[in-house]
């Protein structure tokens, strides 16, 4: 059966990264309740909170993404006039950053990529999925003189980017890809260098290409959507899995429990994410995988409103694993997500504006639905909201 066309054009910027950008200052979210986030969002981004999170509504989050009517206005929305507010000041070497990636195994640093205000949410999902499942396939060298190389593959073939650990900056601020940890850059510099590689892909006319001299100085800001899914690949040089990019949730039941006693079935979403984690409840993938939503709530097949920011619209999400718990005495199955934005509160009991049946226990050990955008979704309502997913392994 012929696979199903997959949209190159899924990116969300983070709503968090344009707030920072007009305010011109780094705003310590995670002090913030959910409810003073959303009224801050609202207040600077002006438009209602719940219209910020689909690209049918005009939306600065989704402003230059390919195919929409407003792609023309391209040369703004690479000087990050339009949805950011300000352009970068130029681009800098900090001496207070710091290129600290841990080795092998990856510790927490995969929590590390955090999206900035680029249409790229795609390469961060990806990113943080492969140094989460396979930190080896993160092909990184950070060298003394402050500069980097970095392997990309293409159809399996690879190459090597280099330059300098430079950034564009507003002021002393990261306008794009940042960390979790205060002034590493490795995220940073693994964005500028895939902005090279695509543009190296696709010249000429391409909108990430150098819009000034210097060939390392890649557009960041003209990343107008893409595929984790290709994504994925071209970080980690592994393969799709079972021959296809990913599967299509509206293929699939959410879940059957009795196919788990017959393994080589696995025709579910939640078993074929089990199978990833070592068949474990409590597993974590062991191959990259991520997820991408519905373009729209209009694209929804059940019409679901993407209305707040834990799922958004045209988004891409890191799979990092499932999750059983108890809700009111029956054991429930949930997959555990990770939104590159990195902020997230899903389960504060102190706003239940949320309609999502979101996981409140812990998972490996740590709190879910409490920090870096880290949480657990229902399998059933996984189906609802998502479009796709898929993830890249060892070849056969």
């Amino acid at each position: 059966m012929a696979e199903k066309e997959i949209r190159s054009n899924i990116g969300a910027r983070s709503p968090y990264a344009i707030v920072e950008a007009i305010e011109k200052k780094a705003i310590p979210w995670k002090k913030k309740s959910k409810k003073e986030t959303r009224s801050l969002l609202k207040q600077v981004l002006g438009m209602p909170y719940d219209e910020l999170f689909d690209p049918s509504l005009d939306s600065p989050l989704y402003r230059g993404l390919e195919g929409r009517s407003d792609e023309d206005d391209l040369q703004s929305i690479k000087s990050m006039s339009s949805p950011c507010g300000i352009a970068p000041t130029g681009w800098n070497l900090d001496p207070d950053w710091r290129f600290s990636i841990a080795g092998i195994p990856a510790g927490t640093d995969w929590e590390d990529p955090v999206q900035g205000c680029s249409l790229d949410c795609y390469l961060i999902a990806a990113l943080s999925s492969v140094r989460f499942s396979r930190p080896a396939r993160i092909n990184l060298d950070n060298r003394p003189d402050s500069t980097y190389s970095i392997t990309f593959h293409d159809e399996g073939i690879p190459t090597v980017f280099s330059g300098a650990n430079d950034l564009p900056v507003n002021g002393s601020d990261l306008v794009y890809g940042r960390s979790r940890t205060a002034n590493e850059i490795w995220p940073a510099v693994y964005e500028k260098a895939y902005a090279k590689f695509l543009c190296s892909k696709n010249p000429p006319g391409c909108p990430l290409c150098p819009s000034d001299a210097n060939g390392d100085h890649p557009t960041i800001s003209g990343f107008n959507g893409g595929t984790p899914y290709a994504a994925l690949q071209h970080i980690s040089g592994l393969y799709f899995a079972d021959g296809v990019t990913s599967f299509a949730t509206t293929a699939l039941p959410a879940d059957n429990g009795s196919e788990l006693l017959d393994p080589p079935r696995y025709t579910s979403i939640y078993a074929k994410i089990f199978r990833k984690c070592g068949n474990n409840p409590e597993g974590a993938t062991s191959a990259p995988m991520v997820a991408t939503t519905y373009y729209s709530e209009a694209e929804n097949p059940d019409g679901l409103p993407y209305s707040e920011e834990t799922i958004v619209a045209n988004h891409s999400y890191s799979v990092l694993g499932v999750h059983t718990e108890d809700v009111n005495g029956v054991p429930t199955k949930f997959v555990v997500l990770r939104n590159p934005y990195g902020q997230l509160w899903g389960a504060d009991p102190a706003y239940s504006g949320t309609p999502l049946a979101l996981a409140r226990g812990n998972w490996l050990g740590r709190p879910l639905c409490i920090e870096d955008g880290i949480f657990g979704l229902k399998v059933h309502q996984f189906k609802r909201y998502f479009e796709r997913f898929g993830w890249v392994q060892n070849p056969p």
